[in-house]
């Protein structure tokens, strides 16, 4: 089956030749890749030309007339590639491993059989009080979506983590995965691949400007309509760097900075960025609601309301709406 491969671009000279090899090598070569270039002004926009000439019919370029940002850019993709086949997001600075699409297309195949879809589609009548989901049982397939780990390298490609879900410190949960992704999103886009049936739900809606991320958004529609799994393996070369548009979180950085506004008295600070990002999920959870409802949601937008503190720290721990991993406590929910 054909792979999309949505790329968006800018500025991305000086790794994009490594990642445009990787692609190029894979083992499964039943791909085809669509990029949007945000207006690069380096030479980009002539690296993605010569590598449509070496592959023909197997790429398609388009260039923003704005500046879009990583956001909206891989947003405008996920709306206008509306084609059959599995999907696949691509940064324009990692390195895939030549296996890659092999692996996570043959997972994918494994998680969106008939069986589950049923399951799923009765679970999902319950939840969402109406009738639109038995639909799938006619198509068979289930929308899904499976990302794997990566390994996280530097600037000089060195390796400097073994594993991108080790250093997060925040892996797909085993149960509760909508409410868990309503607070932290532990889908790496660029590691993800999904198939055509979540591609179709997704072209239904253009993606809000509340949505925090393409992937973060893309994790949480799967996790509403189909299944989400997870591949251990690393198939991917993470690359961290001072260009990043969204760096990886690291977790033990984080605790860092934690513990030196603590010990210089800026506490507040910390309060305040708190707040504001428990706006900005409340913001995101909204939109899905609006958009696609869902009593999950509603229900973490009810607790979210709830006042005092204490009463939404405890009803969001008894009801599985807090994601107590390595990385992430009830601190939300108290602040």
């Amino acid at each position: 089956m054909l792979i999309h491969i949505l790329m968006a671009t800018y500025n991305g000279e000086r790794y994009l030749g490594e990642q445009l090899d990787s692609i190029a090598g894979q083992t499964e070569t039943q791909w085809k890749l669509h990029v949007r270039d945000d207006g690069s002004q380096d030479g980009t926009w002539q690296l993605l030309h010569d590598f449509a000439e070496s592959h023909p019919g197997k790429v398609e370029l388009a260039r923003n007339d704005e500046r879009l940002g990583a956001k909206g850019n891989f947003a405008r993709l996920l709306q206008e590639v509306q084609e059959p086949g599995d999907y696949a997001f691509c940064d324009q600075d990692d390195v895939w491993e030549l296996g890659k699409l092999h692996a996570l297309q043959k997972k994918l195949r494994e998680i969106e059989g008939l069986q589950q879809l049923q399951q799923t589609c009765e679970e999902s009548q319950k939840l969402r009080g109406n009738q639109k989901n038995m639909g799938r049982l006619e198509e068979g397939i289930m929308p899904a979506l499976v990302y794997s780990d990566a390994s996280v390298i530097n600037q000089a490609g060195e390796v400097v983590s073994e594993s991108f879900a080790e250093q997060t410190g925040v892996f797909l949960p085993e149960r509760r995965v909508m409410e868990s992704l309503l607070l932290c999103n532990f889908v790496q886009g660029a590691a993800a691949m999904w198939n055509g049936r979540l591609q179709k739900i997704l072209g239904r809606h253009a993606m809000p400007q509340e949505a925090l991320m393409h992937d973060w958004w893309l994790a949480l529609v799967a996790a509403g309509h189909g299944r989400i799994a997870f591949l251990p393996e690393k198939l991917s070369r993470y690359r961290q760097h001072d260009g990043n548009a969204v760096g990886g979180f690291d977790r033990q950085a984080w605790h860092g900075t934690v513990r030196r506004k603590l010990g210089t008295g800026r506490i507040g600070r910390l309060v305040e960025s708190n707040h504001r990002m428990l706006e900005l999920r409340r913001q995101q959870a909204e939109a899905y609601e609006r958009l696609y409802g869902d009593r999950r949601v509603r229900r973490y937008l009810e607790i979210d309301r709830k006042r005092p503190k204490i009463c939404r720290a405890y009803l969001g721990i008894r009801e599985g709406y807090i994601f107590l991993s390595k990385a992430y406590s009830v601190k939300y929910y108290m602040v």
